[in-house]
């Protein structure tokens, strides 16, 4: 069952109006509250659904904002005006490919950002074909696919949200060899010395967003979460020394005197 209830009050809100609207079944649920609504794990307000596709369904989009601000949502385009330049100096138009709204309703002055992108990669194929869970019309991915898609982007970005779903992870039985696995299909070359380094950053951006976690035991800050990922991989490192060790001693070759 999925965790509505664990999400900020505006953001509940607009995702139970988006999922009244059949459109919005083109796209699919990922990222940080699509993970909060399988394990109410920390907090999340952006409602982020990917396209899994080349372009956008740009008149689904459309379709979908006519319906919110006929219920009176108020909507604002905050699409990056650099990206948006950037792509007409390409001759593409962003919103082919990336769209982002702030919506808000009644008093509130917040909002919640609600994102539309197309998501076309072979290599990020696999999580979408997982069956997803349901909320009306809104399809959710599952942890198993948020799992491969988060493996992946900490190659790009490094913020204190997806290390701590990361660490989640890890908690729940997943391994660094997994987490190195699934980003190799990113960069097939990734070693394991260039994915520590991505898993422990010496710093934030200075956009991170900050983490509200909301699991008593966990940690609460960028410090102790560092010490929380380190923690798995001493033991990932020591297991292989071990295992390195039990090959030496089992090979014949290394007794061979010359």
């Amino acid at each position: 069952m999925l965790r509505v209830d664990c999400l900020p009050g505006e953001t509940k809100q607009l995702l139970e109006a988006i999922s009244a609207i059949p459109e919005i079944g083109r796209f699919t649920l990922i990222g940080g509250t699509a993970l909060a609504l399988s394990w109410g794990h920390r907090r999340s307000e952006d409602l982020d659904f990917a396209f899994p596709g080349n372009k956008l369904p740009r008149d689904s989009c459309r379709t979908i904002l006519d319906r919110l601000g006929a219920q009176g949502w108020r909507i604002s385009d905050i699409s990056s005006e650099m990206a948006r330049m950037y792509a007409e100096n390409d001759g593409d138009d962003l919103a082919d490919t990336q769209q982002d709204w702030l919506c808000r309703t009644g008093r509130a002055e917040t909002g919640v950002k609600l994102t539309f992108f197309a998501d076309y990669s072979p290599k990020r194929q696999q999580p979408y074909a997982l069956e997803p869970a349901r909320l009306r019309c809104v399809k959710v991915m599952p942890p198993d696919g948020i799992f491969l898609l988060k493996s992946q982007l900490i190659l790009r970005r490094t913020t204190s949200r997806d290390l701590f779903d990361l660490w989640s992870f890890l908690e729940r039985g997943k391994t660094i060899d997994a987490i190195l696995d699934a980003a190799k299909q990113e960069n097939p070359y990734l070693s394991y010395e260039k994915l520590r380094t991505h898993l422990l950053p010496s710093r934030l951006p200075r956009t991170d967003p900050g983490l509200t976690a909301l699991v008593d035991d966990g940690p609460t800050d960028f410090d102790s979460l560092k010490t929380a990922i380190t923690r798995h991989l001493d033991r990932y490192e020591e297991a292989l020394a071990a295992e390195i060790l039990v090959n030496d001693r089992n090979d014949p070759a290394g007794d061979a005197t010359p």
